[in-house]
């Protein structure tokens, strides 16, 4: 299992040894209300509700990041706080079964200087069928005083776009349907459904060395990742990071070119 990961055994066993994790439920699906409720009919025990569009991505407005920017330092401060996490927390996030919110999550809290952070291989279905106790109580964390050090991962500003695509280090991770409907002018092709397998565990790291490389991109050099709206891509970013390859997170990604493109036209 790649170090960015954890099994639900592994996670079980952590929460009896380590009084210093703190779980975040992160479930969200792409254009779908927000999944609180199903976090108050079960979730992990102990486990803390983050909403991905609110908690992990600032407002969204017409010129500014796409349709999930990066949150503001202050609030993201703010929210780790109220959650807990301290600079000696250990920090375990999940999400659902083919969802890349978990993904998201790790990338935001590594880019502010969270160390350590992993997700639950295979979501919250892999806990369920792994037999463990699920809970329908809200825990009540202590309030922390973290202070948060973002820049601590790579992010491309859509001004840097062309430059990755010029080099053919610009990889669009959406499904082949939503590329070949448009895409940014010189990104490839590389679904982010294919980095992991059915039950949510990530590939071997043979293929998915091949996945990138078949694309003609260079394993040795940073690959810039973009999707539909910075979700995805931070999924494969973490993927990519847990077997060592280099990668820097387009945050705005389709949704903040084709916004730009409107915005500015040609």
């Amino acid at each position: 299992m790649p170090a960015r990961f954890i099994t639900a055994k592994e996670l079980h066993e952590l929460q009896i040894a380590d009084k210093s994790l703190v779980v975040l439920d992160v479930r969200h699906l792409v254009g779908q209300a927000r999944m609180r409720d199903q976090y108050e009919t079960g979730h992990i025990p102990g486990a803390i509700y983050v909403e991905m569009r609110d908690e992990l991505a600032g407002p969204a407005s017409p010129g500014r990041g796409g349709r999930n920017p990066l949150p503001k330092p202050e609030t993201l401060q703010a929210n780790l706080r109220l959650w807990g996490i301290s600079a000696n927390s250990s920090v375990v996030i999940y999400s659902g079964l083919g969802q890349s919110a978990a993904g998201r999550a790790w990338w935001v809290l590594t880019w502010a200087g969270i160390r350590g952070v992993r997700m639950l291989a295979g979501g919250y279905e892999a806990w369920v069928e792994a037999g463990l106790p699920v809970s329908k109580e809200t825990p009540i964390p202590s309030p922390s005083e973290i202070v948060i050090h973002p820049g601590q991962l790579p992010d491309v500003t859509l001004s840097e776009v062309p430059w990755h695509a010029q080099r053919g280090q610009l990889v669009d991770v959406r499904p082949r349907v939503d590329f070949d409907l448009g895409h940014i002018p010189g990104a490839v092709n590389v679904p982010y459904t294919e980095l992991s397998d059915s039950r949510g565990f990530p590939v071997a790291p043979g293929l998915l060395q091949s996945l990138f490389a078949g694309q003609g991109v260079d394993l040795k050099k940073t690959i810039a990742l973009t999707c539909g709206g910075g979700v995805a891509a931070a999924w494969s970013a973490a993927i990519l990071d847990a077997i060592g390859i280099p990668t820097a997170l387009h945050a705005g990604s389709w949704s903040e070119w084709i916004d730009s493109t409107t915005m500015n036209p040609q």
